[in-house]
């Protein structure tokens, strides 16, 4: 029996399997065509969009794109005579018109997307300039380590083509420094604004030898937003470190800015002559102009001068508790 049965079975198989199979080809076929766009389809209201292998119909009028199985005549014409019944009987030259201003439109659209990615390029640039600035490296690192390894992460992590647009980032050596000399710059007249508009602040002078040249630092307190900030005003390198020339250092950068000598309520310095003295130190001098500033010493150099006649066993404590401090504050989990 099942040698006769066998021969019939398959042969029904094939005749089952044969067409299905022809079908299902048709079917993918067909799912797979692609519509092209046709000149007349102006008529309709509609131009093309999209790219070339998969082209879409888009109205000029409300502008909406349909997908690629909706380009067909009586679809498009459905879509004009549904949506904009009072624009179906308008006239070819006024569809025209309208393609022209979509035109227009996606011009400017596209306008638009560029100038965007310039403008984060150019944030780009000014971050790692920051980033650059704050660790203290040089400039030259960012096109010799830190653009390479961008681009390599990127690459690996998104694409070629996104690791080639990092090239828009300018980060060469004489940018980074520009970038920083702005940077520096904005925060001086922002802090210089603060200093003008608040009604009073005060001064504290530091005297400092770097590589055996004195530095005059200067640090200002002054009221913004009903707090009390404090920030260093500015650095400067003496020649001398007389009375006369610290004076004439604080009075030129003050009057070139725009400060008032007149807003100042304080200052603070160590008790050297210069800095001091009665008649010819610089307290002595600010005060000709401002006569209502106070004068305090230095808190940091009286508690240095009191530890030169400390008892030898205190001094070792203090020098360990120094010590310690410091570890503890190098340290960032602390």
């Amino acid at each position: 029996m099942d040698r006769w049965l066998k021969p019939k079975w398959k042969a029904t198989e094939d005749i089952i399997d044969g067409p299905s199979c022809s079908k299902q080809s048709d079917l993918s076929q067909k799912k797979t065509k692609c519509r092209k766009y046709d000149v007349e389809y102006l008529s309709m209201g509609f131009t093309c969009s999209g790219s070339e292998h998969e082209q879409q119909p888009q109205c000029v009028l409300c502008y909406e794109i349909l997908s690629n199985e909706a380009m067909k005549p009586s679809k498009l014409r459905r879509h004009l005579e549904t949506k904009h019944r009072e624009h179906a009987t308008k006239c070819t030259e006024f569809l025209k018109n309208k393609e022209q201003e979509l035109r227009q439109s996606r011009k400017i659209i596209k306008k638009t997307a560029i100038g965007s990615f310039k403008e984060n390029a150019l944030k780009a640039s000014y971050e790692v300039s920051m980033l650059i600035a704050k660790a203290g490296k040089p400039h030259t690192i960012a096109e010799e380590l830190i653009v390479p390894a961008a681009k390599a992460m990127v690459s690996a992590m998104v694409g070629e083509k996104a690791a080639k647009d990092l090239d828009l980032v300018p980060l060469s050596n004489n940018t980074v420094k520009r970038r920083i000399d702005k940077m520096s710059d904005n925060i001086k007249e922002q802090l210089i604004e603060r200093i003008c508009k608040s009604q009073y602040y005060s001064l504290q002078v530091e005297s400092t030898d770097i590589a055996n040249k004195s530095h005059l630092l200067c640090y200002v307190r002054y009221e913004f937003e009903r707090n009390i900030i404090e920030d260093l005003l500015f650095c400067r390198y003496l020649i001398h470190t007389t009375a006369e020339e610290v004076f004439s250092t604080f009075n030129e950068f003050l009057t070139s800015n725009g400060i008032q000598w007149s807003k100042c309520i304080g200052i603070s310095t160590d008790g050297t002559r210069a800095m001091s003295g009665r008649l010819t130190g610089l307290v002595a001098r600010i005060r000709e102009i401002n006569s209502s500033v106070v004068w305090h010493h230095c808190c940091i150099h009286r508690e240095s001068l009191a530890t030169k006649k400390m008892p030898e066993e205190l001094k070792k404590v203090l020098n360990e508790s120094v010590e310690i401090e410091n570890v503890i504050k190098a340290r960032s989990l602390n």
